[in-house]
């Protein structure tokens, strides 16, 4: 594997998933992982209805964006965490102390 400088960008990656580390083990992201999953499974009812007519359709359309969405806010934090320790393995080893 080919190791090269971080750029600005990878630096600001790395940053973040450690915030992003130090969030998820607090009780609070377990709260809010709770709260999402709630709306996401009430949303996902909502969908599972058949539309009767062109307003149920278009807020069932609303709701799979819903769940979509929450899908996203729960998986976002472990992709960018993914992606930092990438720019980790692939940085200069020097520049990795400065992220210990």
């Amino acid at each position: 594997m080919v190791q090269r400088p971080l750029d600005e960008g990878q630096k600001n990656d790395i940053k973040v998933a450690r915030v992003l580390r130090e969030t998820l083990a607090t009780p609070g992201w377990k709260v809010y992982c709770d709260l999402i999953q709630a709306h996401i499974l009430t949303k996902e009812r909502e969908c599972e209805q058949p539309a009767e007519d062109l307003s149920m359709a278009m807020r069932q359309n609303a709701a799979k964006g819903a769940v979509l969405m929450g899908r996203l806010c729960l998986s976002l934090p472990s992709g960018i965490i993914q992606v930092a320790d990438e720019h980790l393995t692939r940085a200069d080893p020097d520049e990795r102390l400065d992220f210990e």
